[in-house]
């Protein structure tokens, strides 16, 4: 096992010890961690956290450490006059290389590709300044040219280090790590190639690259097919037209604005627009309540209710199901709509989706440029179909059954990028 020491008082560490010493376990970052009475404990009180990190001698790990500038080299070969059938291509942080006009539905690429950098088989290419995010790509028969701001590169001794595996260690949690520690500091995350080259990975002989590339794409087959499912199910509700039709008023006990929050400490949860996501899904990483003396009436919010957001481009039109334990308030951005006791609200959370939309009801809202709202008189004027009570329990059950499918798919997305984290962490131990 390789033998952990602390790094002396008087002298900063280096990158590249930092970022050999990661040991990631799913996105455990336990190593960025110090322990503070080895802080407190110094005369030279320091708090940059790199001052004290924990470092890690490799000298017996199971794969020799290496530098990526030994096994790469920077590729500058521009375009010199327009060819019709040399594209431009952007990064995509999921697709990889993209038609520029396909990533952004226009032609936002120069006219002119002169001085375009060049990519053809085995090129890597990345955006400096969003690489932390994800957005590198390796071109495997795609030939085409990017932007003069993207870094381009290929391998120069594919004989030791394969490409698809340098690319599985450059989309890894451990790079991600590396980037944010070079970029301490600055406004912009941006990694230049000499950083790049710097970085230091283990290095299995070529065999056990190959045999690790090939796990891992088993296991990308299983994530890929789990997410078409995610992406692609949307639940509909084939409507009858022979179902009775009334304005959605008359189908609601109650539909108001939230009510505006004084904010404070108290046990009452506000939920604002952006954290209803849609359907069922909320966003609470940052969780807000009111204040302890704050009156709270009819508004606080009750299991089957549905909160459609009401301000906002992006925002406006979403519909989230409400079914969560404890005491909540929706803010004045959110329309509360609580269905009659002859209603079955998720019944209507799918309805309005299958006929307006959330897009759809968006659209209905008025107003210029970010400000738009969703007005009550809207909302309540919209046309909905009353199966009977039978009829929308049935539906209900029947889209419920494949929600759990969905649901089941998004688990087994999570359980092999898990495995996928796994595998490039056993390459570091």
């Amino acid at each position: 096992m390789p033998k952990t020491k602390i790094q002396p008082n008087t002298q900063e560490i280096s990158t590249k010890k930092v970022a050999s010493s990661a040991t990631i376990s799913g996105s455990d970052l336990s190593f960025l961690i110090v322990d503070k009475s080895k802080i407190l404990g110094s005369a030279d009180l320091n708090l940059s956290a790199s001052r004290y990190r924990v470092t890690t001698d490799y000298s017996n790990a199971k794969w020799p450490m290496v530098e990526l500038g030994d096994f790469m080299e920077e590729q500058i070969l521009r375009v010199k006059e327009n060819i019709a059938s040399l594209k431009p291509l952007s990064v995509s942080n999921s697709k990889g290389f993209i038609l520029s006009e396909d990533l952004f539905n226009k032609q936002i690429a120069s006219e002119d590709l002169k001085n375009y950098k060049i990519i053809t088989n085995g090129f890597f290419a990345y955006n400096p300044s969003r690489i932390n995010v994800g957005s590198i790509a390796f071109s495997d028969n795609i030939v085409g040219c990017v932007s003069p701001m993207y870094t381009v590169f290929k391998i120069s001794k594919e004989q030791e280090l394969n490409v698809n595996f340098l690319f599985l260690i450059l989309k890894s949690e451990i790079f991600n790590v590396y980037v944010s520690e070079k970029a301490q500091g600055g406004v912009r995350q941006q990694l230049k190639f000499k950083d790049l080259q710097n970085f230091q990975v283990p290095l299995p002989p070529l065999s056990v690259q190959e045999e690790i590339v090939r796990e891992i794409t088993q296991y990308q087959k299983i994530i890929d097919g789990a997410k078409q499912v995610i992406e692609n199910w949307k639940p509909k509700i084939d409507i009858d037209p022979e179902w009775p039709k009334v304005k959605l008023g008359e189908v609601c006990d109650l539909i108001q604005r939230g009510k505006s929050p004084v904010y404070g400490d108290s046990d009452i949860q506000v939920i604002k627009s952006g954290q209803a996501r849609g359907y069922f899904e909320f966003n609470f990483i940052d969780k807000y309540f009111v204040e302890e003396n704050f009156k709270i009436d009819h508004r606080k919010l009750q299991k089957d209710d549905l909160l459609l957001n009401s301000t906002g481009v992006g925002t406006a039109g979403r519909i989230t199901y409400f079914d969560l334990p404890g005491n909540f308030l929706a803010d004045g951005h959110i329309t509360i709509l609580r269905l009659n006791e002859k209603s079955n609200s998720k019944f209507f959370l799918y309805f309005l989706d299958s006929k307006y939309g959330f897009k759809g009801l968006e659209k209905m809202a008025t107003g210029n440029g970010g400000q738009i709202e969703l007005g009550l008189k809207i909302i309540e004027s919209l046309e909905v179909s009353i199966p009977f009570l039978g009829i929308q329990n049935y539906i209900v059950s029947e889209i419920e059954k494949e929600r759990e499918l969905v649901e089941g798919s998004k688990k087994l997305a999570e359980i092999y990028e898990n495995k996928v984290k796994n595998v490039i962490q056993k390459i570091w131990n």
